[in-house]
């Protein structure tokens, strides 16, 4: 309804389907159940009002990523949308969204923080499907803001201590440590690292026993290292400058019969 130029709007839902929504939209990758409510007194034409809302959706899914919860509240004063609270959810990971946005003549101004905190490392084996997390989490913060069209970012992202299995290799990559800031378009990689650590092929074979009678080890080691940065200026074609050390890495595979040191 409209008092003096003033729109009052409110809603509110309950058990929307996300799959048939988007679907209208000619988007068949986002699914779940929404319940939530909203209620705003605002200005058409100057974008001022006042006003709150708080959402649920349960369970969420993207493509093939899935979360338990996706919960949010905010409230609307004057021209600014406080995100208060937004948490997404699933088994040993969690992500938080929170800060402003500012809706200005024909632009939209953005200032907010998002934080994700994962025990284990099972997004990253959803995008590469030879990787088996076997230990270790990472934490992210990211800072986004101005325009939404050319958002200025910066951030960081670390994993301590992780290991994880390689597919087509016997042994898993260990110890592993990494450090990513984000600037903006740029990726500086501050920290890589990580050990392998493998038996010479045929355990009881003549080399194996060989290899332990010449070095007075039972165990092949290696370590590798690694820095630089990644422009995204291009993401289509992203314009790499990393440098590598390598320390006599072993790389085995019974299955594929490769031993490398």
């Amino acid at each position: 309804s409209y008092i003096d130029s003033i729109s009052i709007i409110k809603g509110r839902w309950n058990r929307i389907s996300l799959a048939r929504l988007f679907s209208v939209f000619g988007n068949n990758t986002v699914g779940g159940s929404a319940k939530g409510h909203f209620a705003v007194s605002i200005n058409p034409e100057t974008m001022m009002g006042k006003g709150g809302f708080s959402s649920l959706i349960s369970p969420l899914t993207y493509g093939g990523l899935s979360w338990n919860t996706l919960s949010a509240e905010g409230k609307y004063n004057d021209n600014i949308l406080s995100i208060d609270m937004c948490h997404l959810r699933r088994t040993g990971e969690t992500a938080n969204i929170s800060g402003n946005l500012t809706f200005l003549d024909k632009r939209i101004l953005a200032d907010m923080n998002l934080t994700a905190r994962s025990e284990d490392l099972m997004t990253l084996a959803e995008f590469v499907d030879e990787i088996e997390p076997i230990r270790g989490g990472y934490d992210l913060n990211l800072y986004m803001t101005g325009p939404l069209d050319s958002l200025s970012m910066e951030g960081i992202i670390s994993i301590d201590s992780a290991a994880v299995g390689i597919s087509m290799l016997d042994d898993p990559i260990d110890s592993i440590s990494l450090r990513v800031r984000l600037i903006n378009d740029k990726l500086i990689l501050e920290e890589l690292s990580g050990v392998v650590v493998t038996t010479p092929p045929g355990g009881a074979s003549l080399f194996s026993k060989l290899w332990t009678f010449l070095t007075g080890k039972k165990f092949v080691k290696g370590e590798f290292s690694g820095e630089g940065t990644i422009d995204l200026e291009n993401p289509a074609s992203p314009n790499f400058n990393l440098t590598f050390s390598i320390d006599r890495l072993p790389l085995k595979s019974t299955f594929n019969g490769i031993y490398l040191v």
